[in-house]
């Protein structure tokens, strides 16, 4: 009976659960939300909810539906009213550009957002609170120095950074008559501060590394008394490599475990909260859980680097495995046996799998990383790792074109390109494994784009 109060309460229930950090229950509720307002045929509300679910698609890393929502929102933008709503739609489609290797296009709408804001408050009468205003034209700068930074821009950076200070430090100063930069960055809210710091970071990494290192120590410091995680778990692996850059490969183990462990924490939260995926959302599950892949990689490559496989393979296994066995440790008919091999909830570790392993069985377990991949090949009671010279990028290339060809029913053509996966992925392995074992049952566990490709043929 009251349609657009439920429609308010639905939004407001979507900002709690965003703010705990809960994306797909806030994306459910916004999506409600929307539903509410379009029987309503109220446009702004619908604009306002779409607009929401654009940033949390971005955050769970889920591109397709990211600018589907994007687009959608396109069609009501002007049903915006309030200029915060229209900086978020032209701030989120900036940072989905960048994320998707468009930095240019990114500038676009980040300048369309700065100029919007700027007329605003140009045209914001004496009875009005320019505050909000100016707040948004700091954030609004501060995001497009970082983008001026990925186009190589310092100078241009340099100027919307001292300007974005200006603005976010403008209606906290409590002492008009202290003008200096120092006293100015002091009035600033923590999280506002640490995206600064983050952004002088970026602007230092070429130059002078170790005071970058230091910003982003102090965004770190500035982020632990606010409730972004995630944001701290970005400036730790932009830490991470900037320490690799150092040579410190102690610190970039320690930024890249602590950044999963973040990401892993939040992963917890969301699965405690939500039991079993509701498989409406198994699509946005698998690209949350998705999120911390390139720390992951960046991890397991270390271990391997250092020798120690057996930590290489449990992350390479932390990575794909906690929520699927999540789901396995809900049932009530679980062996005794397999509990036992169970450490605080996580996967096997490689022991736990050469024990547990049926004779005559040898697993080939894979892990993709950019420029190379890593198979152990496990049976019962031994393991051995390979470092093949094939990474995501090609192996991607032939799932795609063999997925085409099957489509076509061009047989000749397949057998030709199937070869290639076969000689760079599994021919060394299979050997290996025949040696060990021979007449072994193989078990493949393939990893991101090799999903698709048709191991039988």
């Amino acid at each position: 009976h009251y349609p657009t109060l439920l429609a308010r309460a639905l939004t407001s229930r979507g900002f709690f659960f965003m703010a705990q950090r809960r994306d797909i229950d806030a994306i459910t509720e916004y999506s409600e939300a929307q539903s509410v307002y379009e029987s309503t045929h109220d446009m702004e509300g619908v604009a306002a909810a779409r607009n929401n679910a654009i940033g949390l698609y971005r955050r769970i890393g889920h591109e397709q539906l990211t600018w589907s929502a994007a687009y959608q929102t396109l069609r009501h933008v002007n049903d915006l009213a309030e200029a915060q709503s229209r900086h978020l739609y032209l701030g989120e489609n900036a940072l989905s550009a960048i994320e998707l290797g468009y930095p240019s296009v990114g500038l676009h709408y980040q300048d369309m957002a700065v100029r919007m804001l700027e007329d605003e408050l140009s045209h914001a009468g004496d009875d009005e609170s320019p505050g909000q205003l100016r707040t948004n034209l700091g954030i609004a700068l501060r995001a497009r120095a970082g983008i001026h930074l990925e186009l190589h821009d310092p100078a241009a950076a340099e100027v919307d950074l001292a300007e974005s200070v200006r603005l976010l430090a403008d209606d906290l100063n409590d002492d008009p008559n202290d003008d200096s930069p120092k006293h100015r960055i002091a009035t600033i809210p923590r999280a506002f501060r640490a995206r600064l710091a983050e952004i002088d970071a970026q602007r230092l990494s070429s130059t002078n590394r170790p005071q970058a290192i230091a910003k982003l120590s102090e965004a770190i410091r500035y982020s632990s008394d606010t409730v972004f995680q995630t944001l701290i778990a970005s400036l730790l692996l932009q830490r991470a490599e900037l320490y690799r850059l150092e040579g410190n490969r102690a610190a970039v183990t320690d930024d890249l475990k602590h950044a999963i462990q973040i990401l892993r924490d939040e992963e917890k939260a969301a699965l405690k909260a939500n039991g079993q995926a509701k498989t409406a959302a198994e699509e946005l599950w698998s690209a949350y859980f998705s999120r911390a892949r390139d720390a992951y990689q960046r991890l397991i490559r270390l271990y391997v680097e250092d020798g120690s496989n057996a930590e290489a393979f449990e992350y390479a296994e932390k990575a794909r495995a906690y929520e699927p066995l999540h789901l396995v440790l809900q049932r009530p008919d679980l062996p005794r046996s397999f509990r036992e091999h169970i450490h605080a909830d996580e996967p096997f570790r490689l022991e736990d799998v050469k024990q547990t392993l049926p004779a005559g069985v040898v697993l080939l377990y894979y892990s993709v990383l950019e420029s190379q991949t890593y198979v152990w090949i496990i049976g019962r009671g031994f393991s051995e790792r390979l470092t093949l010279d094939v990474g995501e990028k090609p192996i991607r290339e032939w799932t795609r074109k063999l997925q085409r060809l099957a489509e076509l029913r061009n047989g000749d053509r397949f057998n030709t390109v199937v070869s290639l996966p076969y000689d760079h992925l599994f021919a060394e392995a299979i050997a290996i494994a025949e040696k060990r074992l021979p007449d072994a049952k193989l078990v493949i566990v393939p990893d991101g784009p090799m999903h698709g490709l048709p191991f039988c043929a």
